[in-house]
């Protein structure tokens, strides 16, 4: 954890290991651009946005590459095309949530 930012990580990513109520004080805001950047590619997390919640589905075997199925790509704002998805949003559920999305 770094210092002065206890759920925060030395890389920038949330820290699990912190307790649930630090969390809430330090979730990190992502602008779209800067969500745009963890898309999976290349060895880089993925991350997707719904309805301003940003979710870490980078151990999710279902978002191999940043890509899950053939409709979603990580690094975007999901809220709009998740009723494309044979699913509803409460899969999310099970996986973390990491940060608010900023509205640019």
């Amino acid at each position: 954890m770094t210092k002065g930012r206890p759920c925060i990580s030395q890389g920038g990513l949330p820290d699990i290991s912190a307790p649930i109520y630090l969390w809430v004080l330090e979730m990190r805001r992502f602008t779209r651009k800067e969500l745009a950047q963890y898309n999976g590619k290349d060895g880089a997390p993925a991350f997707i946005a719904y309805e301003g919640k940003v979710y870490d589905v980078s151990r999710s075997f279902l978002w191999q590459d940043g890509r899950h199925q053939v409709l979603h790509t990580a690094g975007l704002d999901l809220t709009a095309s998740l009723d494309q998805a044979p699913h509803g949003a409460d899969l999310l559920e099970r996986v973390p949530v990491i940060g608010i999305l900023d509205e640019d």
